[in-house]
């Protein structure tokens, strides 16, 4: 809205975009998938949503933020089931207290969206957004640290 001067009935297309690339984006990657080991996926997952999310964060164009969000929301699509998969294949004997961290970690997800409207409240939209890139940075740095395991269950 912001950024291009959008009424709010029409800055809900960017929601529904990224969302619609999740769907796509979730049935693609389980396709890639089956081809690609997870560790490869992951890296270029992370890498790609950052690029894209920085792209959006520069240009004012509708038509460059909305590929922007489609990209975002079809890279990140797999990350929570990339991140389990390989919890799980790291600890199998720990499945139920890594399912439990991994719904926590949703949960406190939540907490990131009332930062970023309290930094966009006090210091511009800007900062808001920010907060997004530094969690797509963690990720990234969670893709770079994964240890080789062994390839074939990866």
């Amino acid at each position: 809205m912001g950024k291009c001067n959008l009424p709010l009935e029409k800055a809900g297309l960017g929601t529904s975009l990224y969302f619609a690339a999740r769907t796509i984006g979730a049935f693609i990657g389980a396709i890639i998938l089956m081809k690609i080991s997870v560790r490869v996926v992951f890296r270029i997952s992370a890498f790609i949503a950052i690029l894209a999310y920085i792209i959006m964060l520069s240009f004012s164009g509708l038509w460059i933020i909305l590929v922007s969000i489609f990209i975002v929301g079809f890279s990140c699509a797999n990350i929570f089931s990339m991140i389990f998969s390989l919890a799980i294949k790291q600890m199998p004997e720990h499945t139920n207290e890594i399912s439990g961290l991994m719904i926590m970690g949703v949960a406190g997800g939540a907490l990131i969206l009332p930062l970023m409207g309290v930094l966009s409240d006090n210091f511009g939209l800007m900062s808001g957004m920010l907060v997004l890139l530094v969690c797509l940075l963690y990720i990234l740095l969670c893709s770079l640290s994964i240890k080789k395991l062994n390839e074939a269950t990866l």
